[in-house]
């Protein structure tokens, strides 16, 4: 077996080491990083987001100019490379279901290079914010806590994943 320190002083963690350990996170808000609507645009205030393990820092409020008819999206865009970028981009469709399909393959074990995260989406006939991106959470919660008879705490908890 071979051990490699990663966080500890002297020891150097590479972006990959640091998305892989990140990536137990679901994709979303940090800290900041509130989505509305309104004006023909898609606000992002500064703050923090996680995507596939890639920690992102919105520095600005962002306004994002949407028009059309039917929906928009609102996408993060994360394209690995030399150098890497992130960028946003909007896509339209008549309805959701014509949008074409979010991107989001594993770009820390080097099999691919694009990760995409939905930021909003937007009706626009309707001039409404349908969904917008969540806080990160890890994937799993717990779903009870119940007394549990001769255990030394009393209590057990039920984990669902």
């Amino acid at each position: 077996m071979s051990l490699r320190k990663i966080g500890f002083n002297g020891s150097t963690a590479t972006a990959e080491d640091q998305a892989n350990i990140y990536a137990a996170l679901a994709d979303g808000r940090l800290a900041g990083c509130a989505v509305t609507y309104a004006g023909g645009a898609v606000g992002i205030a500064k703050g923090y987001l996680i995507a596939h393990g890639r920690l992102i820092e919105n520095t600005a409020a962002m306004s994002v100019p949407v028009s059309g008819t039917g929906v928009a999206q609102v996408v993060l865009l994360i394209h690995r490379g030399d150098p890497d970028t992130v960028s946003v981009t909007v896509r339209t469709a008549a309805n959701e279901a014509a949008l074409p399909a979010i991107t989001q393959a594993d770009i820390n074990d080097g099999s691919s290079t694009t990760y995409e995260m939905e930021l909003a989406l937007v009706d626009l006939a309707g001039g409404s914010l349908l969904r917008s991106m969540g806080a990160a959470a890890w994937p799993i919660r717990v779903v009870t806590a119940a007394p549990e008879a001769g255990a030394a705490d009393g209590i057990y908890f039920v984990v669902e994943e």
